[in-house]
This record gives C-alpha cells, structure tokens and sequence, in this order.
C-alpha cells in the first residue's frame, strides 16, 4: 500500500490547531436548562462570550469535573456546532 506522507502532517497539525483553541477556552460554567429540555452551558474564546448545550455526543458528559475537561467538552460542542457567541 502507498502512504502519502502529506496526511500525517496535516492531521498533526490540525490536532495542534484544536489544542491550542482548547486552551484558550475559559470560564465554563453551566446555564439554564435549554428550551428543548437540554443542559446548557457557557465559556468564553479569544474574549466572547458562547453558548453551548450538551446534546449529541456530549449529552451523557457532565461538566464540573475540573478546568481541563470542561474546556474538552466546550471545545467539543464547537466543533460538532453545539456552540455560539452570545449577540
């Protein structure tokens, strides 16, 4: 089988890319229950204020467990677009 050694590098750096947007999550905190019954949450990026809900994937996870995971779950709910600014 041929390997292309561009696809190693380019998922190192998108794993780099997604570290780095991770840590500059902050200030997770839970919000009110959703409308739709879902538990909501809030955190901040690069100084703007999200919203975010635990459904999908993250809705068995559970936020509170430490600084590092609750950036994981936030970080999460962005990517699967669980997650926007606050207008």
């Amino acid at each position: 089988m041929l390997a292309i050694p561009l696809v190693p590098e380019m998922m190192s750096a998108a794993a780099g890319s997604v570290a780095v947007l991770r840590d500059e999550i902050s200030d997770v905190r839970l919000a009110p229950i959703g409308p739709a019954g879902e538990d909501m949450f809030s955190f901040s990026l690069r100084g703007q204020r999200y919203h975010g809900c635990l459904r999908g994937r993250n809705r068995d996870l559970v936020l509170g467990f430490g600084d590092e995971p609750d950036r994981a779950i936030a970080l999460r709910a962005l990517l699967d677009g669980d997650a926007a600014p606050v207008v």
